[in-house]
């Protein structure tokens, strides 16, 4: 929603010490402070993509343009991402981010603090002020879960994850209906798969795509590095 975009901007905003408060901000762009009032009170009639290209323009074009306006992909330009950890705030927080590019090197450095500091971050809202927990962003690689169906996540898509705490993989049967779930495996790298079955003796999770021509995997839970079960799609991907 366009309200509560222009409340994430305003808060990067005030972390960076650019601004301090909705006055400084209608200072800025050289607008009325009721403009900003009506705006930030959710009045389409103020929140205009003229009033966040101006926002943009008067801060030296940090946001990228499509998500400033739409909401979608990527929120700053590469040189400013590496900014975005600092952020405390209720309404969003911002996640690390891990790109198709760097599923391998994140098969690596899964558990180094450093590495996770070099990932770039993606800006997430957030609904639920107990918004607790070890979270990713990770891009979808493949269509193993697009069957076409309203259920599908699709090639390209950005996904929310939360960290499934190891103390909890021998009671997963009472959480595997819920989500899909994030798995960082060992040789079969990121992958993301309905658990469809636990088996407690021997260790295992049985893995199954949406999609029918994919196989089933069944994955020993001692060569799992990390679960995430997958909270939300931040990114639909566009398609045809």
């Amino acid at each position: 929603m366009k309200k509560e975009r222009l409340k994430i901007i305003f808060e990067y905003l005030k972390s960076k010490g650019l601004i301090h408060t909705k006055k400084d901000l209608a200072q800025k762009i050289k607008a009325e402070s009721e403009t900003i009032s009506r705006a930030f009170s959710g009045s389409e009639k103020y929140l205009t993509d003229n009033l966040f290209l101006r926002i943009n323009d008067a801060f030296g074009n940090i946001f990228i343009e499509n998500w400033l306006l739409t909401g979608e992909g990527e929120m700053l330009k590469a040189q400013f991402q590496s900014d975005v950890k600092f952020v405390e705030n209720q309404m969003f927080i911002n996640v690390p981010h891990v790109m198709q590019s760097a599923h391998a090197g994140y098969l690596a450095g899964y558990g180094d603090a450093e590495f996770i500091e070099t990932l770039p971050t993606y800006p997430v809202i957030v609904t639920d002020k107990s918004f607790k927990g070890n979270y990713r962003v990770f891009d979808v690689l493949g269509d193993c879960m697009d069957n076409g169906s309203s259920e599908s996540i699709f090639d390209g898509d950005k996904v929310l994850g939360r960290e499934f705490e190891r103390h909890l993989w021998n009671g997963i049967d009472l959480y595997m209906r819920r989500w899909y779930f994030i798995i960082v495996h060992r040789t079969e790298g990121i992958i993301i798969r309905k658990i469809t079955k636990f088996d407690s003796k021997k260790n295992t999770i049985e893995c199954s795509p949406l999609n029918s021509i994919f196989n089933i995997l069944e994955i020993n839970l001692d060569e799992v590095f990390e679960l995430y079960s997958v909270v939300s799609i931040v990114y639909r991907n566009a398609r045809l």
